[in-house]
């Protein structure tokens, strides 16, 4: 499995790599809520996915249908905590 733990305000790890079709899933395993939200906020913020708030024991699943790099952060804490999925 593609995981991302979100934890302290960082997405760990910030960048991973995954094939065309795979499924990535983030964990929030922190205390506070996040988001993960592609783009970046003065860049096309959640057109491609949107996880809308994700609290604590909680987490959010977007499979990649083609190649590319997508970078995203929380629209909690802003571009501070952002990381990116390279599809191949």
């Amino acid at each position: 499995m593609n995981t991302v733990i979100i934890q302290d305000n960082s997405f760990s790890p910030m960048q991973i790599t995954v094939g065309v079709g795979r499924p990535v899933v983030w964990r929030n395993q922190g205390s506070t809520a996040h988001t993960v939200t592609s783009g970046t906020p003065a860049s096309n913020p959640g057109k491609l996915f949107d996880s809308g708030t994700i609290n604590p024991g909680s987490g959010f699943t977007f499979t990649f249908s083609q190649a590319g790099e997508f970078v995203y952060f929380c629209k909690i804490h802003g571009t501070v905590m952002s990381g990116v999925v390279v599809v191949r």
